[in-house]
């Protein structure tokens, strides 16, 4: 099988989720699914953590988990939301060990992100008459400064007291609470490695040439979609003719699709004459939750959420 590999989204977060749930539907399509999971102190056994220079050390672990799979012939890698991160560094550092990038509703504005999530939790508080946190929050709105400074840090935190906050990510309930179940044990969510790698993050400076597909969701309500797509054509130098199309059911985690395979599921780029793989999945921005289905298209694998 083509052995593909994966760096989820966060930080703070883990690949156990899409380990668990995608593994047998990629394998069905002729894929070795491979998920990558960031360094965190609830993982001792697995590459160190480091809190002093996380982000870095997140880099050098996706560097590690590509080298490691890597056996002479490039690899496709599909990177999602923060992992797109860990995905440009491998395509700027080594590009001819990926034969094609899947870039899924990254996120490299993320201060444009924080304020978007911060602003729909106001409203939530407000809504369920948190009135004591929609305070809290509206004034951190209005200090809001879009660095990942002390009123920024203090935001995410109320944020983490909503048990609301995952509903602004999936429009289907139902797939939201199939994905986090996963969340558990070793691969929990971990505070302490968002804050530090959110703490020391850097930007990626270069223009990755690795053969790049971009997607997003057009009901995103977490990023700035407008702002990451005109970043995207100067991050990606061969995201072919550069022809964008709006994808019209997705939002940023789950979806649903009909069983139509001409509908659209996120904004993607593509031009399949650069594309040499024999069978591609072609990615929602969504996170690919059963119920699923594979349907290939123009030489493609479409892999998308529906009944």
């Amino acid at each position: 099988m083509q052995p593909i590999l994966f760096y989820h989204g966060g930080p703070g977060l883990n690949g156990n989720p899409e380990r668990q749930l995608l593994t047998t539907p990629f394998a069905e399509a002729g894929f070795a699914l491979h998920c990558w999971d960031e360094p965190s102190p609830l993982r001792p056994e697995g590459y160190p953590f480091r809190s002093t220079d996380a982000f870095a050390n997140v880099l050098d672990s996706a560097e590690a988990f590509l080298l490691k799979h890597y056996e002479g012939t490039p690899l496709p890698v599909i990177g999602f939301c923060f992992g797109t991160n860990m995905a440009k560094y491998l395509a700027l550092k080594h590009p001819d060990k990926i034969r094609h990038l899947f870039i899924i509703t990254p996120a490299f504005l993320e201060n444009l992100a924080d304020i978007n999530i911060f602003r729909h939790l106001h409203h939530d508080f407000v809504t369920h008459q948190m009135h004591e946190e929609a305070t809290q929050m509206d004034i951190i709105i209005r200090n809001f400064s879009g660095s990942f400074d002390e009123n920024t840090i203090a935001g995410w935190s109320l944020c983490a007291v909503n048990p609301r906050l995952f509903n602004y990510y999936w429009q289907n309930q139902d797939q939201r609470n199939r994905y986090v179940v996963h969340y558990s044990g070793a691969y929990n969510i971990d505070a302490d490695s968002f804050f530090s790698t959110r703490g020391t993050q850097f930007h990626l400076h270069g223009v990755a040439t690795v053969p790049t597909t971009v997607m997003y969701g057009k009901h995103d309500s977490i990023i700035s979609i407008a702002d990451e797509i005109a970043g995207a054509f100067q991050r990606y130098e061969n995201t072919g003719d550069g022809k964008l199309r709006a994808l019209r059911a997705s939002g940023r985690n789950g979806c649903r699709t009909s069983r139509d395979p001409g509908n659209d599921i996120g904004y993607v780029w593509k031009k399949p004459s650069q594309i040499h793989l024999r069978r591609l999945l072609f990615i929602s921005s969504s996170w690919l939750i059963p119920p699923y289905r594979l349907i290939q298209v123009d030489g493609f694998i479409r892999v998308g959420i529906g009944s």
